[in-house]
C-alpha cells in the first residue's frame, strides 16, 4: 500500500469521530461534573470520567502527546493540556484523545470525545442513535473513495455489559477495510471508540480490550 493510501485509511478514523459528534452539538452545554480527557498508562488508555479503559492489543502502541498532536495537527502543548482540550470540546469540536497504531502501520484504534446531551444517558435503549448514523458513515466513506459493501448496527457485549456498535466493510484499490465503532455517553459528553483493520476483520479482538473500571 502507498503512503497516501495509508493516510486516507487513517483519515477515516478522524472523520468518523467527527460524525458522531455532529447531531448532538445543538444540545450541548457545559457540564459541572469532573470531566477528563483520559490518560495513557502502561500502553492503556484510561478515562475515569467515563469509567472505561482501553488496552492496546498485542503489536499496537499508543501515540505519545507529540505524535498525537501531529495527527490532530495541533501543538504538543495543547494536546497535553487537559483544560485546553476540554474547552475545545465544550466549544463543539470533536477531539481525538488517543490513537494506537498496529505494527503493520495500518490497523488502528482511535478514541475521540465530543459533546453530547445528558438526556441520552437516561435513554432505555440507544440503538436508534446508531441506526441514525448508518447512512452518514456510508456517505462519508464513499466520499473518500471507498466502495462500501455493508454498514450495520451490531449487538455487543463490552466487558459483559450490553452495548451496540456500528460495523462496516469497505474496499479501496482492492484492499478490504473493516471498521467497528461504539459510543459511551456520560453527562454532556460522548466517548467514541473506533477500531479499523485492513485485510482481515480483527475488530472483535480489539474490542475485547475495552474494560469497565472498578469503582
Amino acid at each position: 500500500m502507498t503512503y497516501m493510501l495509508k493516510k486516507k485509511i487513517t483519515a477515516v478514523l478522524a472523520v468518523a469521530v467527527i460524525i458522531c459528534g455532529l447531531p448532538f452539538t445543538a444540545f450541548a452545554k457545559t457540564n459541572a461534573k469532573s470531566f477528563s480527557k483520559g490518560d495513557i498508562k502502561d500502553n492503556k488508555y484510561v478515562n475515569e470520567y467515563f469509567g472505561y479503559s482501553v488496552g492496546a492489543p498485542k503489536g499496537y502502541t499508543f501515540y505519545n502527546d507529540k505524535e498525537l498532536a501531529e495527527f490532530n495537527e495541533v501543538t504538543e502543548a495543547y494536546m497535553s493540556d487537559a483544560e485546553a482540550v476540554k474547552k475545545s470540546i465544550d466549544a463543539g469540536e470533536s477531539v481525538i484523545v488517543a490513537y494506537a497504531e498496529g505494527s503493520n502501520g495500518y490497523n488502528n484504534l482511535n478514541i475521540g470525545v465530543s459533546q453530547g446531551d445528558d438526556a441520552i444517558e437516561k435513554l432505555d435503549d440507544v440503538k436508534d442513535i446508531y441506526v441514525e448514523y448508518m447512512d452518514s458513515v456510508k456517505e462519508t466513506l464513499e466520499s473518500m473513495g471507498f466502495t462500501v459493501e455493508k454498514v450495520s448496527v451490531m449487538d455487543e457485549k463490552i466487558d459483559g455489559e450490553k452495548a451496540y456498535a456500528l460495523w462496516s466493510k469497505s474496499t479501496i484499490k482492492g484492499v478490504d477495510m473493516y471498521q467497528k465503532q461504539t459510543m459511551f455517553f456520560k453527562g454532556d459528553y460522548i466517548m467514541t471508540i473506533t477500531a479499523t483493520t485492513i485485510g482481515d476483520d480483527d475488530t472483535d479482538a480489539i474490542f475485547k480490550n475495552i474494560k469497565k473500571l472498578s469503582k
